[in-house]
Parts: C-alpha cells; sequence; structure tokens
C-alpha cells in the first residue's frame, strides 16, 4: 500500500493538497525552517493512519501544547483527507477533531470515516486501518508494527532493530519480527512467548513465598516439628489419669483433634491472606503516583544523558500504572474470597472452642488436667506450624510442577517450529538482499543485515550483523533510513501485507552525503519515502532532483495551517 495524496482542508477551503509518487517526496523550507510545520505534515499523515492526532498541536518533544493551532484545529472545523492505493485499490480516510459540550465540560471527539464510512471510537478505527493493511492478530499492535514504516518519533529514529519505546521487551520484538517476515511458526511462538512470561510470574510467585528462606531450610524445619509432634503425641498417649480414660476424656480429646485440625487449615488460610496482602503492597508500591511537571527538569536532563528515553514520561507512567491496578483488580478479587472463607472457618474455630468450655468441666476434677490441656496447646501450637510451613512447600511444589509442564509445552512448540526455521531465513534473505545494498553504498567497506536462528536452547532469535560498524555522528541516522528503506522493498517483493512506503522525520543529524545517496537509490528503485528535511541538507542535490521531489515547501509567511 503507498501513498496517493494528502488533503487538509477548512470548512471548503482546500489549505493542502500533497500528491505523493513512487520515490523520494520531500516536505522543506524557504527561508527560517523551524515552526512551520514540516512536522506537522507527517503527523496529519500517521493522525490519518490510526494516531490520536494530539501531536499536531501538542509538541512531542517539549510537550509543550500550541494553543493557537489546536483551537484552529477544532474551531475552523479542519479535516484531514488521505488517499491510499493498496494494489490498484484506492483508499480514501478523513478524519476531524470535534469538540463536544456535555454537562459539566467539554470532550474532544474524532469523527472519522473511511471510504466514506464512518467509523465511531478510535480503537474500532485503528482495528478497520489495520483491516485494509490485512492486519487481523491481537499481538502484535497494528500500531507497533505501523511504527515500523512510520518514523517519527524522536528518541527512537536511530534504532535500527529496536525501534520501539525502551520498554518494549525482547520477547516483543521477537514477535514483531516473526510476524513482519510471516514466520509460519508465529502462533507456536506466541504461544511460546506466553508460556515464558508465565512462568517468569510463576517464579516470582516462588520467591514471594519463600520470603527469603530456601526450600531445603523448609522441609527441614518441617521434619523438625514432625518430630516435636511425634514426642508430644507419645507423652499424649502415656498420661495416665488415674483411670481416666473415662468417656469425657475421650469426647475431649476427639474434641480437641477438631479443633487442631481446623486450627491447620485456618493457619494454612493465613497464610495465603499474608501472601495475598504482600503481593497488594508490592503491586501498590509499584504505582506512580508523581506529578510530572514537578520532574519534567530532571526528566529532560535524563533525556540529554540517556536519548532512548521514552518522549512521553506521563504517557509512560499512566500505561505502567493502568498495567498494575488490572493486577490489583485481580488479586483483590482471589483475595475476597480467601478472605471469606477465612472469616468462615475462623467462626467455626471459635463454635468449637466454646462447645469445648463444657467438656473441660466435665473432667476438670481430674488429677493431672492442668498438664494435660498444657500438652494439647503445644500440640495444637505445633499443629499449626506445620500447616503454614506444609502450605508454602506444597505450593511451591505446586508451582515447581506447573513450571515444568509448561517447559515441555515450550519444547515441543519449539520441536515443531523447527521445520519453519528455513522458509522464515529465505524471507529474512529478502530483506537483507535489500539491506546490504543500501548499507553498503553508504558505508562502502560492509552491509548491515538480519541475522535468524535458534539458539542452544532452541530459542528464536534476530540480531543485526554489523551494527557496532556504524560510527560517526551522522551514520547511525542514515542507517536507521536505509534499514527502513530495506523493509519497504522487501514489503513489495514478497507482496507481505505491509505499507510499501516510510515516513521519516528527524533526518537532520544524518550525514548530508549518505542522505543524497539514498534519496537518489529511492528514486531508483521507486522506494517510497516522505522526509521532513531541512533545506540546508539539500545543497548535495542537483535543482532539478529538488524540483521533481519537493512535493511541499513551507515558510514563516506560508505555514502548515497558513496561520500567521
Amino acid at each position: 500500500m503507498q501513498l496517493v495524496r494528502l488533503q487538509v482542508t477548512k470548512g471548503a477551503q482546500l489549505l493542502r493538497d500533497i500528491p505523493f509518487t513512487e520515490g523520494v517526496n520531500i516536505i522543506t523550507n524557504s527561508g527560517e525552517g523551524n515552526q512551520i510545520g514540516k512536522s506537522t505534515t507527517l503527523r496529519a499523515i500517521n493522525f490519518c493512519l490510526g494516531s490520536d492526532g494530539k501531536n499536531i498541536w501538542l509538541d512531542p518533544d517539549r510537550k509543550i501544547e500550541n494553543p493557537k493551532v489546536k483551537r484552529f484545529v477544532i474551531d475552523e472545523e479542519v479535516k484531514f483527507s488521505l488517499e491510499l492505493n493498496l494494489r490498484g485499490t484506492k483508499h480514501t480516510i478523513q478524519r476531524e477533531f470535534i469538540e463536544v459540550q456535555q454537562k459539566n465540560r467539554k470532550i474532544l471527539k474524532v469523527h472519522s470515516k473511511i471510504n466514506g464510512r464512518e467509523i465511531v471510537g478510535q480503537d474500532q478505527f485503528v482495528h478497520e486501518i489495520a483491516s485494509i493493511f490485512g492486519h487481523h492478530a491481537e499481538k502484535p499492535t497494528f500500531n507497533s508494527l505501523k511504527s515500523r514504516f512510520v518514523r517519527i518519533e524522536k528518541t527512537t529514529v536511530n534504532q535500527l532493530y529496536k525501534y520501539l519505546s525502551i520498554f518494549t521487551s525482547n520477547d516483543e520484538y521477537l514477535a514483531l519480527y516473526s510476524h513482519l517476515f510471516g514466520y509460519a511458526g508465529h502462533e507456536n511462538l506466541s504461544k511460546e512467548l506466553n508460556l515464558k512470561k508465565e512462568i517468569k510470574q510463576i517464579r516470582e510467585r516462588i520467591s514471594a513465598l519463600l520470603n527469603g528462606a530456601t526450600e531445603n531450610s523448609l522441609t527441614e524445619l518441617l521434619r523438625s516439628v514432625d518430630d516435636e509432634l511425634e514426642i508430644l503425641q507419645a507423652k499424649e498417649e502415656r498420661f495416665d489419669f488415674k483411670g481416666a480414660q473415662t468417656a469425657a476424656i475421650k469426647r475431649l480429646k476427639n474434641h480437641r483433634i477438631q479443633i487442631a485440625e481446623l486450627s491447620s487449615y485456618v493457619a494454612q488460610l493465613e497464610t495465603k491472606a499474608l501472601y495475598s496482602n504482600r503481593t497488594l503492597e508490592n503491586y501498590r508500591s509499584k504505582i506512580s503516583d508523581v506529578d510530572v511537571s514537578q520532574v519534567s527538569a530532571v526528566y529532560k536532563e535524563a533525556k540529554s544523558l540517556i536519548p532512548d528515553l521514552s518522549k512521553s514520561l506521563s504517557d509512560t507512567i499512566d500505561f505502567h500504572n493502568s498495567i498494575l491496578k488490572s493486577k490489583i483488580d485481580y488479586v483483590e478479587q482471589q483475595a475476597s474470597t480467601l478472605h471469606s472463607e477465612l472469616s468462615d472457618c475462623q467462626a467455626e474455630l471459635n463454635d468449637l472452642l466454646d462447645s469445648e468450655k463444657p467438656l473441660i468441666r466435665a473432667v476438670a476434677n481430674e488429677s493431672h488436667f492442668g498438664g494435660f490441656l498444657i500438652l494439647e496447646q503445644e500440640i495444637r501450637g505445633k499443629r499449626e506450624e506445620r500447616g503454614r510451613i506444609s502450605f508454602v512447600l506444597d505450593e511451591i511444589a505446586a508451582d515447581r510442577k506447573d513450571i515444568s509442564s509448561k517447559e515441555r509445552a515450550i519444547n515441543r512448540l519449539r520441536g515443531a517450529n523447527e521445520e519453519f526455521l528455513t522458509l522464515l531465513k529465505r524471507r529474512v534473505d529478502v530483506f537483507n538482499q535489500e539491506s546490504k545494498a543500501l548499507t553498503r553504498a553508504l558505508f562502502k567497506t560492509f552491509g548491515i543485515y538480519l541475522d535468524v536462528a535458534s539458539n542452544d536452547k532452541g530459542e528464536l532469535e534476530f540480531k543485526v550483523v554489523n551494527e557496532n560498524k556504524i560510527t560517526g555522528d551522522g551514520a547511525p541516522r542514515a542507517a536507521a533510513l536505509a534499514f527502513d528503506m530495506a523493509f519497504v522493498e522487501y514489503v513489495k517483493k514478497t507482496g507481505a501485507k505491509l505499507p510499501e512506503f516510510t515516513v521519516q522525520d528527524y533526518l537532520e543529524p544524518a550525514d548530508e552525503d549518505k542522505l543524497a545517496k539514498l534519496a537518489h537509490l529511492a528514486n531508483d528503485n521507486e522506494t517510497q519515502v516522505v522526509m521532513s528535511l531541512l533545506s540546508d541538507k539539500l545543497h548535495l542535490l542537483d535543482p532539478k532532483f529538488k524540483e521533481e521531489n519537493i512535493v511541499l515547501t513551507l515558510s514563516q509567511s506560508d505555514k502548515f495551517f497558513q496561520l500567521p
């Protein structure tokens, strides 16, 4: 699928009409080039492809809102229309912001249409856009795949393999590239990654159950408690009570056994409740409750030291907190059931203790009875201790068994996927052929490409070969652009249901000679690249090339929305 045209209208007035061609499409400036809307053009494209569009007026780097642009876009009924071509089939996407007055406030909504059909809600719109591209999988998401081709995030535009935020895990990238390359074993791989995630969670639970102890130390402690119980029970059997094997004593002993057994079970429930509370405390302690504005200076300093930091601290915190809150809700539901059962058992235990009193009175005149009661209390305490220890060991044993079962399932999945690895390598080789050609044109002595293989554990692994050879301040950004262009060529050659274009921002750090080389290669290969670039970075391109490939020139007197 390629980009055909972007139109921006204000009511009936046409503000922008930007046609795109195969090859390179340059958006640049005349005169002073900052704050005139070059990046806004790319964000408008991304809005039509499923973003929430707020970065049209909100600077994603400085988190500063442009109120003039925001009010203009909303109040003047600005409509964005993007035309796409999917192998001969045209699709038209229209989106605009609408402010709706509710009882006590105004809320911002987006009206969206695809091929004239109205789509309600952001989630449904993204679903429909994904369907146009032939993406129906729940994981990876369409937005995460789209970000491989729409490269407009400053903190990650230099990245080749790990093109998303720093919070994206290696397993998530594995799933992404498996899907990108049409891996026939993708479903099995997704199951494997889910099993690995579950195993990690189980191991964390085992660690919480042990609470700093070891299984061996708990096993030894259990043996010690069992030995002490045997000794105490033998003492109980040897009690004489001067012919006290009366019916009253027997009834009392049987009653004490019931109390001891229920006490042991209550102790287990209390242990479960304890670990549930610890889990909740752990999750709650990880929820970030901070004023983003107060830490913005610290965050900006961190970004200057660590360029890969996510662009949005508040979005990251919100996402992090939403995951934890979901976990808290689940654990709280489980804890509620547990506390209800514990309350019932404690009530039953109290009833047993109350009914024990008349039995005690019935035998109160027996000699040695005081010693009998002391002994019974000690036995009861040891049984409760045993209950707590055995609960932890039993839970850990069940968890270990569950881990073993999941590991066997993972091995079966990996075995089933072995036959698909050869085909995957062939598809990756199609990408590598393009990536090597483009990067060798830039770096002369080496090319950059992907390697895919199974490691010693049978795990599938992707890695970028020769990435460590990219040196120089302007080289990483150029290499990333070449990598993205190679993905476009891969899509064209394999017919994969993915974008046949790449949108590129923040190219200024790239070496000018490498940019010029890639621009010519994009035209030679008819690789559709839409790029925002300051005019002084184009001086190595001849006037004719610029005339043919510059699709939009903005200036201080002619900004994107034509605002003063």
